[in-house]
């Protein structure tokens, strides 16, 4: 099983924190995206416990094909949200 943070993880954490100090420093981390963070973060929490514990129970394949299936459904709703915009 692979460790839940390996190094590839690392940068990508690092790009975010440097897009999330350009955005601060931009004015778009306003006072309401703030507040509705600090209410999100205890639903991530409480998501990322479960899945720690609901990990070793699912089946790699199955899963990866229902995530790229979300992800591909995701992307086409996108999409048709675009066009007609």
């Amino acid at each position: 099983m692979r460790p839940l943070f390996d190094a590839r993880a690392r940068p990508w954490l690092l790009w975010v924190g440097f897009a999330l100090v350009l955005f601060w420093h931009q004015g778009l981390v306003v006072r309401d995206v703030g507040i509705a963070s600090l209410v999100g973060l205890p639903a991530a929490v409480i998501g990322a416990l479960i899945g720690d514990r609901l990990a070793p129970r699912v089946h790699e394949g199955p899963f990866r094909a229902a995530v790229l299936g979300l992800l591909a459904l995701s992307g086409v709703l996108a999409l048709a949200s675009a066009v007609r915009a």
